[in-house]
């Protein structure tokens, strides 16, 4: 079995703007990969309380406030490093966004691009 983890931005400066995220993971190597997140997380001195999303990595005011800058960057290391080889790879990603503007059919076809993109990559 595969999961598929979906997360969509918008930018309130471009209304019109709506990208998608995908992460396709095999169910097998996904409690694997969390116990790592949340152990780089812990040893970065995050708050596993504190919500945690990428753009708040580098923002000491986002996010868990404790934990510095220089922290946050290591903290990226580690993460990024569980999926560093291409052949082994545990986590295929694609992004797609268009400026056709914020709507739910527009929503449904990035979702339906990235997914379409993504078929295929992780192991069978």
């Amino acid at each position: 079995m595969k999961l598929l983890f979906i997360d969509e931005t918008s930018d309130h400066a471009r209304p019109e703007y709506l990208g998608v995220s995908a992460a396709l993971i095999d169910a097998t190597k996904y409690p694997e990969i969390k116990q790592s997140v949340l152990t780089s997380l812990s040893s970065a001195g995050w708050d596993l309380n504190t919500e945690f999303k990428g753009n708040m990595i580098y923002s000491q005011s986002k996010g868990c406030k404790e934990v510095v800058v220089a922290e946050r960057i290591k903290l990226a290391e580690d993460i990024v490093s569980l999926n560093i080889a291409e052949k082994n790879a545990r986590i295929h990603f694609c992004y797609r966004y268009s400026a056709d503007g914020n709507s739910a059919e527009t929503y449904l076809s990035l979702v339906r691009e990235a997914a379409k993109d993504l078929v295929g990559t992780c192991s069978k």
